[in-house]
């Protein structure tokens, strides 16, 4: 919702967009069963 609202700022969509290319990665980890599902959402939890 912030980068959603602050669609000016260069700094907030580029964190956003390197946070999500970050959990893409994790999600896919996961889906090959590198990572659980627990450290997953454990990652999120740290850093949404």
């Amino acid at each position: 919702m912030i980068a959603q609202r602050n669609k000016d700022s260069k700094d907030i969509q580029k964190e956003f967009d390197k946070w999500k290319k970050e959990t893409k990665e994790k999600i896919n980890q996961m889906k090959k069963r590198k990572l659980t599902e627990d450290v997953v959402y454990k990652w999120l939890v740290e850093n949404k």
